[in-house]
C-alpha cells in the first residue's frame, strides 16, 4: 500500500531504500496483519538486527518500517503507530578517505583498464563532495562552467542548493566524457549523462556504480596498484575526502556546507 499510493511524499532514493529494508520486515512480519505488531515486537526485531547485522541496517529497517505504519494511521488502518520511541542507537561515525596517493594510483588504473566510468565518478566525488545519487544524475551541460549549481537529492524538500566549483581535475573529466560522448553510436535524448555505463549502454544507478566500482577495486588490488587496505575504501568515501580536503585548505566551516 505504501509503496503504491503515488501521494506518499518521499524521494525515489529514500524509496528505494525502504525498497531493500522491506525484505527484512517481510521476511519477520509478513504472516501478521498491521494490527498484530506491536512496539515490543518491533523493539525485539530491531535489537537483533543491531547485534546481528549493524545498527546502519537496523535503523534503515525501522526506519522503513515506521514509514509503512504512519501510512497506515493515515489510512485509519490504526489509531497510532507502533514503530516509535523503539531506542534506536546512533551508528558510529565513519572517518575513511581517500588518499592522494591513492587516488594518483587508481584513477589511471581505471583509465587503462576499461573502467574510465569508474574514474569520472571518483574524480567528480573527490573534488566536489557530490553524493552518488546526484554524480548519476547530473548531465553534461551543468558540468560545463566553472561551478556546478544544483539541488541535491537529500535537499528537494527544502530546495537548499549546492555550489561547488569545478576544479581542474573535472574539467579534464568532463572533456574526457565529453569526447567519448561525441563518437559514441548512442545518442541520448535530452541531456548527455556525465556518468555512463559501456558495459550496459546506459546511464550509471547507484547500483551499477557500485558493481563498477568494486571490479575495478578488486582488480587494482590485484595488480599491486594499490595496497589492501583500499578494499575498505568505498565510493562514498570520496565524499568525505573532499570535505577533509577543504578543511585543510583553509575553507571555512560557512563556506564548506554550500560547497
Amino acid at each position: 500500500g505504501y509503496f503504491a499510493d503515488p501521494k506518499v511524499e518521499a524521494l525515489e532514493v529514500t524509496k528505494a531504500g525502504y525498497r531493500s529494508a522491506s525484505k527484512r520486515f517481510l521476511a519477520r512480519f509478513g504472516p501478521l496483519t498491521v494490527g498484530e505488531v506491536s512496539r515490543g515486537m518491533l523493539r525485539d526485531f530491531y535489537v537483533e538486527l543491531r547485534e546481528e547485522v549493524s545498527v546502519h541496517t537496523a535503523n534503515l529497517t525501522l526506519a522503513a518500517a515506521a514509514a509503512f505504519f504512519r501510512w497506515a494511521t493515515w489510512k485509519d488502518w490504526l489509531p497510532v503507530s507502533p514503530a516509535t520511541d523503539l531506542g534506536r542507537s546512533k551508528p558510529p561515525g565513519r572517518r575513511v578517505f581517500w588518499t592522494l596517493e591513492e587516488e594518483r594510483a587508481f584513477i589511471p588504473f581505471c583509465d587503462a583498464g576499461g573502467w574510465a566510468d569508474v574514474a569520472d565518478a571518483a574524480v567528480l566525488g573527490l573534488w566536489t563532495a557530490a553524493r552518488i545519487t546526484d554524480q548519476c544524475a547530473v548531465d553534461l551541460d551543468a558540468l560545463a562552467g566553472d561551478a556546478w549549481r544544483f539541488v541535491p537529492s537529500k535537499s528537494r524538500k527544502s530546495g537548499r542548493e549546492a555550489l561547488p566549483g569545478l576544479l581542474p581535475q573535472v574539467k579534464a573529466r568532463v572533456r574526457r566524457r565529453a569526447a567519448a560522448a561525441a563518437t559514441d553510436s548512442v545518442r541520448h535524448l535530452g541531456g548527455t549523462p556525465y556518468l555512463w555505463n559501456p558495459r550496459l549502454q546506459r546511464r550509471h544507478d547507484d547500483d551499477s556504480l557500485w558493481r563498477a566500482f568494486t571490479a575495478a577495486k578488486t582488480a587494482a588490488i590485484a595488480a599491486g596498484v594499490v595496497s589492501p587496505a583500499f578494499d575498505g575504501k568505498r565510493m562514498q568515501d570520496t565524499r568525505d575526502t573532499c570535505v577533509t580536503r577543504l578543511f585543510e585548505a583553509g575553507v571555512t566551516f560557512d563556506r564548506i556546507p554550500m560547497w
